[in-house]
């Protein structure tokens, strides 16, 4: 079942293209990574398909609805998104911060209960938050801070999980547990995800798709193995790029 799409649209920046006539597809259980160089417009178009810019053409619509129709609160329970960075306006501890989550989920002026705060616990204990609820959030490091900010999205549990560069501040053992944990629970709720990386090999650990950002006219879209490669990449990235596969037959791209 077809979960988000994207039909001719097009983006720019005053008058600097991003893309033009895009078509694009999100399929429940897919994975897809989204890809590009630095600049390209990987952010904007992240937003755009969240519902969260308006483009300048085309339509995004989330099963079967454009997006610009959903009311807020309902398009919340669907849809989750994580920024690129997180600012905090009003002060709070983790727990709070994570429990901010349920918010979509409850009517208004009503409050948490048991299973909101039950919630909030094992989403913080997944991102190895667990015993630090009570501290405020002014006082996290930056790795801490994004395990909040990916906590308040279990809690959230939308359908279609849009991301925009996840791995931002988590060192390595994180990086690959945070996401890895993402995919388990999108894939137990049959939803999707499209995430934005710099990262070639952790988008081949965890994606079923991908979208090359090339420039404003080509994105090329399609399974892992029908489109990464080190000529697809290299045209990306404009730069030397070598493909090593290991004992196991997994494959891995470096800059050469």
């Amino acid at each position: 079942m077809t979960l988000l799409t994207a039909r001719a649209l097009t983006l720019r920046i005053g008058d600097r293209p991003l893309c033009t006539g895009l078509d694009f597809a999100l399929e429940r259980g897919q994975f897809w990574a989204l890809l590009g160089a630095n600049g390209i417009g990987k952010t904007t178009l992240l937003h755009a398909l969240a519902g969260l810019r308006g483009a300048e053409g085309g339509i995004v619509a989330m099963e079967g609805r454009d997006v610009r129709e959903w009311p807020g609160r309902t398009l919340a329970r669907q849809r989750g998104v994580l920024f690129q960075d997180s600012q905090d306006t009003f002060p709070g501890t983790v727990f709070e911060t994570a429990l901010a989550g349920c918010h979509p989920h409850l009517p208004f002026w009503a409050l948490e209960g048991a299973r909101e705060f039950e919630s909030a616990v094992r989403a913080l204990q997944a991102a190895e938050l667990g015993g630090m609820g009570a501290r405020r959030i002014d006082t996290l490091s930056g790795g801490e801070r994004r395990r909040l900010a990916i906590a308040a999205l279990l809690v959230q549990d939308p359908l279609l999980w849009l991301l925009d560069e996840p791995a931002n501040h988590l060192d390595l053992r994180h990086q690959v547990g945070m996401l890895a944990h993402i995919v388990s629970r999108v894939r137990e709720r049959n939803g999707a995800l499209i995430m934005a990386l710099h990262d070639v090999n952790m988008a081949l650990r965890h994606c079923t798709h991908a979208a090359l950002m090339i420039d404003a006219a080509t994105i090329l879209c399609g399974s892992m193995q029908e489109i990464l490669n080190a000529e697809n990449l290299e045209r990306m990235y404009r730069c030397p790029v070598r493909r090593i596969v290991n004992g196991d037959g997994r494959e891995f791209y470096f800059p050469d």
